[in-house]
């Protein structure tokens, strides 16, 4: 019986320790997710490509490590109890969960790799304090105390009789980006169906941007010519390139070098206004295009093409893809189930939202009083790219090849459905790796997708 007595008493222990390890492991899980996230939304901040007179820092400080402190923070590692809330509207039985789970951040978890092949971030959080610290002294300064309370270790249950209360734990991951052809759209949304015509290059080498009345109309004859950033390999074809290609890569892009903001300098249109006719581009039909993508509501005729751009569509859009258009003369072109959504963007929640126009015109980025994260704005938005020469070519064809992809700030739509506004820096997308057939040269001029290495 003594015999017997010992060994439950031993078996009860050892139960009760594991259920303490079950507790501690499922923090762990926890915390690990919540660490991956932070890397994976830090990681989105390497493609804001900043300008050398900006540099590294101003990225560091403005966007990586607001987007790390911001996802961790989204996810929490429960090890205190809910705390009482009279908020009964959105918590029935007045209690809520405690602020204190929530991942918290510091500066020193968060370490940026720019000069890695490929760039990276890697994020390291542990939970290493005591949870039984004691309150401060009358009149001290609570700061330290809340601090280390929120990064406090994972209490025990049971293990507390063998004198370890609490056990501290700790998670890594490292974020870095690749390159890709294809994804699902940037951070701040999914696609809209629009397919907007690519710049492109004239005789002299001036880069160009359909519609614009100095030339309005793309001509291969004339010395025109157009070379998307996939050109090459089994992309080496038309659309992609047309007959007098030539070797400047024509596409708006994540381009690094100072001279690449301005027309002047011949390659690039990026944070310069344009206006896009509403005859220069297509509404794409993304239910006959990506069949079973669409939800389409009985009794609500054209609903499906309204919930397309105020939502969008968050299934994967690759380069070379083939996708339908509604015909250029179609009335949906001017009906308010497609501009009213796209003028509705321009507000937040009926409210003008503000834009910061000096980060705009001198980095290409978008900041605004609503959203202060660069590009993480509503209106900036994926959008697909065809070649401007095809379209010049084919203006009534209901198909078009997808040859590029870029991210557009919709600043205004006019009356007539002219499309005001400028392409911006980040392209964040989530696809397949690019093709080792398709690459360019220089691999910083290409989209990315964020991936969690570790």
């Amino acid at each position: 019986m003594v015999i017997t007595a010992a060994m439950m008493m031993v078996l009860l222990g050892i139960l009760a320790l594991s259920m303490d390890m079950g507790y501690v492991l499922s923090g762990r899980t926890q915390l690990q997710n919540g660490v991956d996230s932070a890397a994976r939304a830090a990681a989105s901040g390497l493609r804001a490509a900043i300008e050398p007179g900006a540099g590294y820092s101003y990225q560091d400080a403005s966007i990586i490590k607001p987007l790390a402190k911001r996802y961790a923070s989204l996810n929490t590692v429960r090890r205190y109890p809910s705390v009482k809330t009279t908020d009964t509207a959105h918590y029935p039985d007045g209690l809520k969960d405690d602020p204190n789970n929530a991942i918290l951040l510091n500066d020193g978890d968060i370490q940026i790799q720019h000069d890695a092949q490929p760039p990276r971030v890697i994020i390291k959080h542990r939970l290493d304090q005591d949870p039984n610290i004691a309150p401060p002294a009358s009149g001290v300064d609570p700061g330290s105390y809340n601090n280390q309370r929120q990064r406090g270790k994972i209490p025990t249950i049971f293990a507390g009789i063998f004198g370890v209360e609490a056990v501290g734990i700790g998670a890594g991951a490292i974020g870095t980006v690749i390159p890709v052809e294809g994804g699902s759209g940037l951070i701040s949304g999914g696609w809209r169906p629009l397919l907007l015509p690519d710049t492109y290059f004239n005789a002299s080498n001036q880069v160009l941007a359909y519609g614009e009345l100095s030339h309005p109309v793309p001509d291969a004859t004339a010395g025109d010519y157009y070379r998307s950033r996939y050109a090459g390999g089994a992309h080496d074809v038309a659309p992609f390139i047309d007959g007098s290609v030539r070797d400047l890569v024509t596409s708006i892009r994540d381009a690094k070098g100072t001279s690449e903001l301005r027309p002047s300098g011949g390659t690039n249109l990026l944070a310069q206004p344009i206006t896009i006719k509403s005859s220069d581009w297509r509404l794409v039909d993304f239910n006959t295009s990506y069949p079973g993508t669409v939800q389409v509501f009985s009794g609500f005729p054209g609903f499906e093409i309204k919930a397309q751009i105020s939502n969008g569509y968050n299934g994967y859009v690759r380069v070379g893809d083939m996708v339908t258009v509604y015909a250029k003369g179609d009335p949906i072109y001017a009906s308010g189930n497609v501009l009213t959504p796209l003028r509705d963007l321009a507000f937040n929640n009926g409210t003008p939202d503000f834009i910061h126009d000096s980060k705009l015109t001198t980095y290409g980025y978008v900041e605004s009083d609503f959203y202060p994260t660069p590009n993480t704005h509503l209106r900036v938005i994926p959008v697909m790219l065809c070649s401007p020469i095809y379209l010049a070519q084919h203006q009534d064809d209901v198909q078009y090849r997808v040859t590029n992809i870029g991210a557009f700030f919709l600043q205004s739509v006019s009356t007539t459905g002219d499309l005001t506004g400028y392409f911006v820096r980040e392209v964040f997308v989530g696809g397949l790796p690019l093709q080792a057939q398709n690459e360019v040269t220089n691999r910083n001029l290409l989209p990315v997708s964020v991936r969690v290495l570790q």
